[in-house]
């Protein structure tokens, strides 16, 4: 199973504080058939927290707002790969 964690947060740690700890909840719990990825902000430095599982994208806040243009950002890339 895949389970894909985005925030668009670029702000404090909460968002990625939470992704740390579905990280290592997934291990204590034994869950070697899942892979967490974690898509945030690569201005975040926070990202570091998650290791190989964390991908940095640029976050177009405007082309998210808008279906016609959000499906064409990196962010929607990213997660469909």
């Amino acid at each position: 199973m895949r389970v894909l964690f985005f925030t668009a947060g670029t702000r404090g740690a909460g968002h990625l504080v939470r992704a740390v700890a579905l990280q290592r909840a997934l291990a204590r719990a034994g869950a070697h058939d899942v892979t967490l990825d974690v898509v945030a902000p690569s201005s975040s430095s926070f990202l570091r927290l998650v290791g190989d599982a964390g991908h940095g994208v640029s976050v177009d806040a405007a082309a998210l707002r808008v279906s016609a243009t959000a499906v064409d950002s990196e962010v929607a890339r990213t997660i469909a790969s």
